[in-house]
């Protein structure tokens, strides 16, 4: 039990870290740190993703490109361009590393606010240091563990998100569709737009027209739940 709780915390502090300071912070500022309060969570998301830390100067440019050409020549991690996920996470991995040991030359749009700090950067990205943090991963199991099958559960330790697999426009159309069948007025204003709602004059599609599926196509429903009849469900 200790060391499944061990686990559950790790990656629940992990991908907190990931969401909250790669990406919310980091790539889209969308909220604001005193100069002391990041680099206190700057250090603190080193000691949390420990062997699989990431730069948040490198994430952040990467997560840009991202959403500037999304699904498009110029997107470093769309599924449409490779011919499985394998190919398409080494490709991502070696575009991080190509930023975060600054063999890069980004476009402007993409540089500056973000957290960068160098000497730290440096330091974390080492594989000495990488397989330190896997040496003490290992001697906590060592440790807690009172089974041998808790050991096939120390490789999670060193893994990575990859989150949402699936089209970047596919979330909003779906929702687009599922409000026009219901009557349903909805906003999608821009990555921090103003909006007041009541001048919203509608929805402008500000996003790359590319393929995506329907919810009938690739249906997602939670597993508390039957599938609803149309997939063959109880009704």
């Amino acid at each position: 039990m200790t060391i499944l709780v061990l686990l559950a915390a790790h990656w629940s502090l992990a991908a907190f870290v990931q969401s909250s300071f790669h990406h919310r912070y980091a790539s889209h500022r969308m909220f604001s740190m005193t100069p002391r309060g990041e680099r206190v969570f700057h250090l603190f998301a080193y000691f949390v993703q420990g062997s699989s830390y990431l730069s948040p100067r490198a994430y952040a440019i990467l997560h840009r490109e991202h959403h500037a050409y999304a699904d498009e020549p110029g997107d470093p991690h769309a599924p449409k361009f490779f011919s499985n996920v394998l190919a398409m996470m080494w490709a991502t991995k070696q575009r991080y590393c190509e930023h975060a040991d600054h063999l890069s030359t980004p476009e402007p749009r993409f540089l500056g606010g973000y957290p960068d700090w160098p000497a730290l950067d440096g330091f974390a990205s080492r594989w000495s240091v990488r397989l330190g943090w896997g040496a003490a991963y290992a001697a906590l199991y060592l440790w807690l563990a009172t089974a041998w099958w808790q050991f096939l559960l120390l490789p999670v330790h060193w893994g990575l998100f990859d989150l949402a697999l699936h089209g970047w426009t596919e979330p909003i159309e779906r929702v687009l569709a599922a409000a026009a069948a219901a009557g349903v007025r909805v906003a999608a204003p821009r990555p921090g737009e103003l909006l007041e709602p009541a001048a919203y004059g509608g929805v402008q599609r500000w996003w790359p027209a590319v393929p995506w599926q329907t919810a009938r196509e690739a249906p997602v429903w939670s597993t508390g739940y039957a599938p609803p009849a149309w997939l063959g469900g109880a009704a």
